[in-house]
């Protein structure tokens, strides 16, 4: 009951708001009602293609979801089950549908299909008569693999694009989380970009895709840390905390001293080696705490400045990996903590140990447009004739058919729905007699099954799927079908 009463407050559509109140309401206010009216989120061009089919629209159509394109030649998907309960959680309502009614009347738009609401309300009490298979969260793809298969009246089944489309952020911050975790332990990155989140919610997204992908945990948003218990907060002594003081060594003993379990000031304030060596004092003179305090790199040359202080901090004795690790901050690309990590083995530490990174918008925000993904979704049947997209364009054309994803015989396999007898990836996720029936995974089952799924595609991540013979000949008739016709 109190799932459904909170579904209801954050997802449902205000009971008897008309349009003309609505616009009498501050923009904030706005903007927050309009996005949970579900008719009115949809591209102008879905609504303009579904007035042009006119009685047509209701014919049975099938659209596929296809993420083409990946910086790091595969994807680990995630986002699907939330803009599963984003759309189907609660029934279309009659207001929802009167207050679409109200504002293409007085915006003058006479392309819009009102039909189609009455009938799914009238008819279906609101629930969606659509049928949706995809991708448990967290399986890794190859680019141009489907992930998403919907079936139902066209022009329904079409209508929630933009919200499939979305799956681009989470799935990008995924797979570049993932890719973190492989290259230097999960462990040893902290994610520190809520400030750079576009909005609250879009940091929380990537937030559960962090762990999702890569087992990613250490964050310094303390709303993601109370969302999803998987994660753990992880702060620092920043700039304005160290200027507080009238020194530096003031108000690093003031934190130290305090109940803090571990300190890890920056140590730039002023110029870094005098900071350094200011910490060092510190260190040495509080060692008796048996306290944390690592030092924070955070401009110039980190990795130079880096192997300087675990040298200066290693003549001093300094040399406890729980101690006396040192951060580097704003690491703006994979290669760049690679080529840290080399140069401090080439020292003769060990950057497993001793170096830990700190970055927000390589995870969060570098490279995390939906253009990254190539995300499609295309038609490929229309009643009981298979269709696809070709293109000029390398790798973004689609499927014909009752595409799914198989894991066959140790391979991947682009196929038709029940071509293989066992293997398919595909799971039910929304059916109208039952709702939403996508089994409910926590961020660990997830996270655990994205590392058995990447294990069916590594070593093959510079390959695509293999396209089922069925398939091949269905492609092969529709090539034909279209010479033919030209």
């Amino acid at each position: 009951m109190l799932k459904r009463e909170l579904e209801e407050r954050y997802f449902g559509f205000p009971e008897s708001l008309d349009y003309k109140e609505f616009l009498e309401l501050p923009d904030y206010l706005r903007e927050q009602i309009v996005c949970r009216n579900r008719i009115l989120q949809t591209d102008t061009y879905n609504r303009t293609m579904d007035k042009a089919k006119g009685e047509d629209w209701k014919n049975e159509e099938t659209y596929i979801l296809q993420l083409r394109k990946s910086p790091h030649n595969y994807l680990i998907t995630t986002g699907i089950p939330r803009q599963l309960h984003k759309i189907f959680s609660l029934p279309i309502s009659q207001t929802e549908l009167d207050f679409a009614v109200e504002f293409y009347a007085r915006a003058n738009v006479k392309h819009f299909n009102r039909e189609k609401w009455d009938w799914v309300i009238k008819e279906h009490q609101g629930i969606l008569p659509i049928k949706i298979d995809g991708l448990p969260e967290g399986t890794a793809v190859l680019p141009g693999d489907p992930v998403l298969r919907i079936t139902g009246p066209g022009e329904l089944a079409a209508h929630f694009e933009p919200d499939w489309h979305r799956i681009f952020y989470p799935t990008l911050v995924a797979t570049t989380a993932h890719e973190i975790s492989q290259l230097i332990g999960k462990n040893r990155f902290i994610e520190a970009g809520m400030r750079g989140g576009i909005t609250e919610e879009t940091h929380l997204i990537g937030a559960s895709a962090m762990y999702i992908g890569g087992g990613l945990f250490l964050t310094s948003d303390d709303a993601a840390a109370a969302c999803y218990t998987e994660l753990k907060d992880s702060g620092t002594l920043a700039h304005r905390f160290l200027a507080y003081k009238q020194t530096e060594r003031e108000a690093i003993i003031q934190a130290l001293t305090s109940p803090l379990e571990k300190i890890a000031p920056v140590v730039d304030l002023n110029n870094t080696l005098t900071g350094i060596e200011t910490v060092l004092e510190i260190k040495k003179e509080y060692r008796y705490l048996n306290k944390p305090i690592w030092m924070r790199m955070d401009s110039g040359n980190v990795a130079q400045l880096a192997i300087h202080a675990l040298k200066r901090q290693s003549e001093m004795g300094f040399s406890d990996p729980v101690l006396d690790k040192v951060a580097i901050s704003d690491v703006e690309s994979l290669e760049e903590m690679v080529e840290i990590d080399t140069k401090i083995r080439a020292a003769s530490f060990d950057p497993q140990q001793f170096i830990v990174y700190v970055a927000g918008e390589l995870l969060m925000g570098k490279d995390k447009t939906r253009n990254i993904a190539s995300t499609g979704f295309k038609l490929s049947r229309h009643l009981e004739r298979s269709t696809m997209k070709h293109t000029d364009s390398l790798g973004k054309g689609s499927y014909p058919g009752d595409i799914t994803l198989n894991n066959f015989d140790h391979q991947r396999i682009i196929a038709q729905s029940e071509e293989y007898p066992s293997g398919d990836l595909f799971v039910p996720l929304w059916r109208p007699e039952k709702g939403i029936v996508a089994k409910r995974m926590s961020l660990t089952a997830s996270r655990d099954w994205a590392e058995e799924s990447y294990t069916q595609i590594a070593g093959r991540t510079k390959e695509r799927s293999i396209i089922s013979p069925k398939t091949q000949q269905m492609i092969s008739d529709y090539e034909r079908k279209v010479v033919n016709c030209s």
